[in-house]
């Protein structure tokens, strides 16, 4: 099993168990456990994860094509952004030393949450 979300893959499911359209796949050495329906049309399998007592929605789904599994990272964003950037930096003489950081500015336009 792989978790794209985490970047862990081929962990090891240690029993599968299907009865009709349920299906149970255990992974022991995460202490986790998958239980879904399978849809009728093989698509997908919605079910709940279950690890450390924490229960949440899953919903496996088939993919055709390996590019669909990408994430895309907002992290690495491509210009034009939706917001202004600006390069900054500050000298300490005393320590020897400049600080420097980018400032992502929102539109002025509107309401920008803060921080406080």
């Amino acid at each position: 099993m792989d978790s794209l979300d985490q970047g862990a893959k081929g962990l090891p499911v240690t029993s599968v168990t299907r009865d009709g359209e349920s299906l149970k796949l255990e992974l022991k050495q995460l202490g986790g456990r998958f239980e879904g329906k399978i849809a009728p049309d093989l698509t997908t399998i919605d079910g709940t994860w279950t690890q450390g007592g924490n229960a949440l929605p899953l919903v496996l789904k088939r993919v055709k094509n390996a590019a669909e599994l990408e994430r895309r990272h907002p992290q690495n964003p491509v210009r034009p952004y939706p917001y202004r950037d600006e390069e900054v930096s500050y000298l300490n003489p005393s320590a020897g030393i400049t600080l420097a950081a980018t400032l992502t500015i929102p539109p002025a336009e509107g309401h920008s949450p803060r921080c406080f």
